[in-house]
């Protein structure tokens, strides 16, 4: 287990670490809470139902004009894809978190020492 796991375990309760296993047991809700955690990053009527989320989808399009229109100058635009696309990662990043405390339905393997 890699050490951040074994931190990341260590600040969650027994229950709490119940939950997480519920969840990353049922793909469709964990599928549907990134959907919902990325449509404010994305909403550019990007992300369809039945279909998986993809954080390559192109929403920079939405960065090119600010709401009433007006062309935003190209400075503000790469600020807000970095801050996009850092957003992305921390979410994705996130997600890997959980499924690192997937629980192994493989018993652990007990060492036997031989010279015994």
């Amino acid at each position: 287990m890699a050490k951040d796991t074994q931190i990341l375990k260590s600040t969650l309760s027994a229950q709490e670490l119940k939950q997480i296993q519920l969840f990353i047991d049922n793909p469709v809700l964990m599928e549907a809470v990134r959907k919902v955690l990325l449509y404010c990053l994305y909403n550019s009527g990007v992300l369809k139902k039945d279909s998986n989320s993809n954080p390559m989808t192109n929403f920079i399009f939405s960065f090119v004009q600010d709401r009433q229109g007006n062309e935003r100058a190209n400075e503000d635009v790469g600020n807000s894809v970095k801050i996009a696309w850092e957003a992305i990662r921390i979410i994705e990043a996130a997600f890997n978190d959980i499924r690192s405390l997937e629980e192994s339905d493989e018993a652990p393997v007990e060492k036997i020492n031989e010279a015994r």
